[in-house]
């Protein structure tokens, strides 16, 4: 079965997709300009030190600003993950108000950071898997909706109540992507279309140049989960005997495994099979347009989707300021332009609207649901699991 991707032909871009989609991609070609210009995965974070301070003149500690907002916001963020625009657009707003922004490069940077006692955040920033474990842990304020006019107005309510926070209470979507991969379709000849075609490829093409598969255990092993037709969030044992066997089965085709810089090297050509995700591969496929040769894929089946959240943290210094952020962002007009920043999509239904048709109709983009109605959030359901992902993923690296 073909995939949902996209390939170019000098000029003009080819979809491979099921018939049915065929007139929601014609416009396409126009949704792969100008994506290519600042190649930093939503995971190639760099890690700074330190603090960026965004916004001169803020007064430390919590002393009110004009409009009753305290003085200072502090996010704890991925890094370059938003318009410095916005940050800008935001000072205007609130001239009283200063940003100070901090980053880290996971996840589990960022929960290891909360556990051990850091404070003085106000914002965090994590994936789905992170938000319950900070909500099993209490580390997340409860979200005052009286001062999220915006979230009521704007967000889809198909993303209000999601499986790693059922109350609505904790977290806003800041994006949201899918899990997909890419060829080189002048040297792949199959046309992979599943998630399991693209793994019975690594072996053969392992040996042509370089492959690559994301990092870590929480993307590796429930990839390969999904790949089998497997929940990604299996606490069974016989699931993860079978997904051992088989990603150790692959092993020899896989030639690097890395979330960092993936973008730079497959807009120079270098992978030429590679997991990635939506936002990233967009890039790369816009930084190949002229030689036509990447094909970007939609897997059919099981994959992943994730999501990135707003949160703001229990004992948060600022709750005023931080709330004030959470609804500018929720701003349509500020989400389009974040949106043409990033790559990914918000779930802001005004904002969707008044995105450009050609942006909007691009499937890696806007994900139909015909796809991620089979995609799954990948979970940390409990420490037993995340043992066991950790086991398989470190014997697979050494293998």
């Amino acid at each position: 079965m073909r995939g949902g991707g996209m390939s170019e032909d000098g000029n003009s871009l080819k979809v491979l997709a099921p018939p049915s989609f065929k007139r929601r991609l014609d416009a396409i070609e126009a949704a792969v300009q100008n994506v290519a210009d600042r190649p930093i995965s939503r995971r190639d974070a760099l890690g700074v030190a330190g603090l960026a301070l965004l916004a001169a003149g803020g007064v430390a500690g919590s002393a009110r600003a004009a409009g009753g907002l305290e003085s200072q916001l502090v996010i704890y963020n991925w890094s370059q993950y938003d318009d410095p625009k916005t940050y800008k657009d935001f000072k205007k707003k609130f001239p009283g108000t200063s940003i100070k922004e901090t980053y880290y490069a996971s996840n589990d940077e960022l929960l290891a950071k909360l556990q051990a006692g850091g404070s003085g955040y106000d914002i965090v920033v994590p994936s789905q898997n992170a938000v319950a474990e900070l909500i099993e842990l209490k580390k997340l304020m409860k979200l005052d909706k009286s001062l999220l006019p915006n979230y009521a107005k704007n967000i889809v309510t198909a993303w209000r109540k999601r499986s790693y926070d059922p109350t609505d209470e904790y977290s806003i979507v800041k994006d949201y992507g899918v899990t997909m991969f890419f060829y080189r379709n002048d040297i792949v000849k199959e046309r992979p279309g599943t998630m399991l075609d693209f793994y019975k490829l690594l072996p053969k093409y392992g040996k042509k140049g370089r492959t690559n598969l994301l990092e870590g255990a929480e993307e590796v092993v429930p990839l390969a989960l999904m790949a089998l037709g497997i929940d990604p969030n299996t606490d069974k044992a016989s699931d993860f005997k079978k997904v051992e066997k088989f990603l150790l089965s692959i092993r020899s085709g896989v030639t690097t495994i890395a979330s960092a810089n993936y973008i730079n090297d497959g807009s120079a050509g270098k992978i030429i099979l590679g997991q990635g995700w939506n936002g990233d591969v967009r890039r790369i496929a816009a930084a190949r347009k002229k030689k036509g040769d990447i094909t970007a894929v939609l897997p059919h089946g099981m994959s992943e989707k994730w999501a990135d959240n707003w949160c703001i943290l229990a004992n948060a210094p600022h709750p005023k300021a931080a709330h004030a952020w959470l609804n500018f962002m929720c701003d349509p007009h500020i989400a389009v332009q974040e949106m043409k920043y990033h790559n990914y999509a918000i779930p802001n239904a005004k904002a969707l609207a008044l995105m450009p048709a050609s942006i909007r109709k691009d499937p890696i983009f806007n994900v139909p649901v015909e796809f991620t109605g089979g995609y799954r959030f990948i979970l940390n359901p409990n420490p037993d699991i995340v043992n066991k992902r950790t086991r398989i993923y470190t014997k697979f690296k050494a293998a």
